[in-house]
């Protein structure tokens, strides 16, 4: 149990860290898709969901699982390539939203919606998947 509660914890961490990664990157992105032009902006967009699309695909891909979570070394491997998928999403989750109240902006509310339960099913699988792991 106290392995668990350890994993929590570091899962946790793991999350925050992530979140403070990504709203410390909003100026930055922000700066820069405002520097493009329209139909640049909507390239871009379409890049942004391809890439999305590949983290999604990565982050819903990997289980803890199939990581020996008894062993110090393979768990913070498994915390760093979740940490790394997720990473990703929530910046080109953050790509997306800006883009489109640059460039479509009616439906702003909607993507900003869609994209914060997004990101949350990610977290929430993270956790699941963990205490899956730890339950089989």
């Amino acid at each position: 149990m106290k392995n668990l509660t350890n994993a929590i914890v570091e899962n946790f961490l793991k999350n925050i860290l992530i979140i403070m990664i990504a709203l410390l990157s909003i100026p930055s992105i922000s700066t820069g898709l405002k520097a493009l032009t329209e139909p640049q902006l909507t390239n871009t967009l379409t890049i942004f969901s391809m890439l999305l699309l590949i983290a999604c695909f990565a982050c819903f891909t990997f289980s803890y699982g199939h990581t020996n979570m008894h062993s110090f070394t393979a768990k913070i491997l498994g915390h760093i390539t979740i940490a790394a998928s997720m990473t990703l999403i929530a910046i080109l989750l953050e790509c997306i939203i800006i883009s489109v109240h640059i460039a479509y902006n009616p439906i702003f509310s909607l993507v900003l919606a869609l994209s914060i339960l997004l990101y949350l099913s990610t977290v929430l699988f993270d956790f699941w998947d963990l205490l899956r792991a730890y339950n089989n």
